[in-house]
């Protein structure tokens, strides 16, 4: 079995890691877990970061968010993870105690300050905070869906489509001591890069638009009711 084209690691996975070995398993990206709150630093990010890009893997980083305090969240994520523009950055939303208003902050401030492209991760309890509801700010997202099955994540308004499915956390993966987490792509192989590193977002356009409708009248966009 190839390795995942995808995999995501903390330093819950022990060094050492071969990242060459990975990437000629067949593995394209890593995204490497960078902060948490307001003070924690992996302190894995930094060496793994720089042996991937040598090994020729794609990287992005992401930040557990914690609740509260999401705009000095995001300028201590910003601050450590030292994004050039168009890099992919996430905000990972698993706490149960983080509300639909930290996760639109924490959004804003990605979109307003680092000049680079946001996703969000979440299994279902983002999906349930989200509650089905078009929110015009994460409509500049994409999504990294977590679900440990067989079957595709649900998805509600708001996202047309999952971009990244962490579909395990019991992957192998060459180079790698430990299982791991696995996540599938949604388009072809070669499209990966851009979502990893595409060209670097308008800092600061943040754009959000009302639509009114009669009573009775559906709005779509893009096929979604709004």
């Amino acid at each position: 079995m190839s390795n995942p084209i995808v995999v995501d690691l903390s330093h819950w996975q022990a060094d050492p890691i071969d990242f060459k070995a990975m990437r000629a398993g067949g593995t394209q990206g890593v995204i490497l877990k960078c902060t948490e709150g307001e003070t924690y630093v992996d302190p894995t990010f930094g060496a793994r970061g720089n042996a991937a890009r040598a090994a020729g893997l794609h990287v992005a980083s992401y930040h557990f968010l914690r609740p509260g305090s999401a705009a000095r969240q995001m300028s201590w994520y910003i601050d450590r993870a030292a994004p050039a523009p168009g890099d992919r950055l996430v905000v990972d939303f698993e706490d149960e105690d983080c509300t639909l208003a930290d996760l639109h902050a924490a959004v804003d401030a990605l979109l307003a300050r680092s000049g680079c492209r946001v996703a969000v991760y979440g299994a279902s309890f983002l999906i349930d905070t989200v509650q089905g509801n078009y929110a015009p700010w994460l409509a500049a997202t994409s999504l990294w869906a977590a679900r440990y099955s067989s079957q595709e994540p649900e998805l509600k308004n708001t996202w047309p489509r999952w971009d990244l499915w962490q579909y395990t956390d019991k992957a192998e993966c060459a180079g790698v001591g430990s299982l791991v987490d696995g996540n599938r792509w949604n388009d072809e192989a070669g499209s990966l890069a851009a979502w990893f590193h595409g060209p670097a977002a308008p800092e600061g356009a943040v754009v959000y638009v009302t639509i009114e409708a009669p009573a009775g009248v559906v709005v779509r966009v893009n096929g979604i009711t709004v």
